[in-house]
C-alpha cells in the first residue's frame, strides 16, 4: 500500500511580553507591524495561487479584503510606535537629562504642615 499523503500543517506561536521599557514597547509595535505585513504578503501569494487555479473572484474577494486589512493593521501598529514616541518625547528628554519621574505615591507629605495657600 502506498504511503498516505499527510497534509502539511504549520503552527505559529506568537507571544508578546509586557514591555519593561519604552524601547521594548517601540520594538514590539514595530514587530507587530512587520508580522502583519508578512501575513498580508502570504495571503496575497495564496490568493494568486488560488486565482491561477480558477477560483471565482467572489470567493477570493474576502481574502483580498483580509490582506488589505492586514496591511492596515501593519500601518496602525507602526503608527502606534510613532504616536508613543511623540507623546512621551518630553518625558524622555527630561529622563535623558537625569531626572526620574516617578509620579505621586498618594501618601501625604510627612513632617510638614499643609501647603500654604496663595
Amino acid at each position: 500500500m502506498p504511503p498516505r499523503h499527510q497534509p502539511h500543517h504549520r503552527g505559529y506561536l506568537v507571544e508578546f511580553d509586557d514591555p519593561d521599557s519604552d524601547g521594548e514597547f517601540l520594538a514590539t509595535c514595530l514587530g507587530i507591524g512587520d508580522l502583519m505585513a508578512v501575513a498580508s504578503d502570504l495571503v496575497d501569494e495564496w490568493i494568486e495561487g488560488l486565482a491561477g487555479r480558477g477560483l471565482p473572484a467572489p470567493i477570493l474577494a474576502q481574502f483580498e479584503q483580509a490582506a488589505h486589512d492586514l496591511d492596515q493593521a501593519a500601518i496602525f501598529a507602526r503608527q502606534s510606535a510613532v504616536n508613543f514616541a511623540d507623546h512621551f518625547e518630553d518625558a524622555r528628554t527630561v529622563a535623558a537629562r537625569g531626572l526620574r519621574i516617578v509620579g505621586s505615591n498618594g501618601r501625604p507629605r510627612r513632617g510638614r504642615g499643609p501647603l500654604p495657600r496663595r
